[in-house]
């Protein structure tokens, strides 16, 4: 193969593989630039480990059990300092959204009738 095939060549390959290459940009580049994206591109390629493969499945059964592991954290409300006044504000900030949400549609349903009252 000339060299301008195997630009040819490892352009399509890579334009397959990779997703933010088009062969326009790939056409820019100089035989090595592309050269370089194409080995790059084959060692990820060669590197893949189909799901099945033993390394995967303990590698899943590692991270599953290192979740497990992980104590979970909730947060803590304290609803004297939650007052009545604040879920209040919450609430009316919730109507502001969903007035503003209803303003620049068409109502399609009886309940988004109603909402819009």
């Amino acid at each position: 193969m000339t060299p301008a095939q195997q630009k040819e060549y490892m352009s399509n390959y890579i334009k397959n593989q990779e997703g933010g290459y088009s062969i326009k940009h790939l056409k820019s580049l100089s035989f090595e630039q592309v050269k370089d994206i194409f080995e790059t591109t084959m060692r990820r390629v060669q590197s893949f480990v189909p799901m099945d493969a033993k390394l995967e499945v303990q590698r899943l059964k590692r991270a599953s059990q290192e979740v497990l592991e992980k104590p979970v954290m909730y947060p803590i409300i304290d609803w004297e300092v939650y007052s009545e006044d604040t879920r209040r504000d919450d609430l009316v900030m919730l109507w502001d959204l969903v007035k503003e949400r209803f303003s620049t549609t068409k109502p399609t349903d009886d309940k988004e009738k109603e909402i819009r009252g």
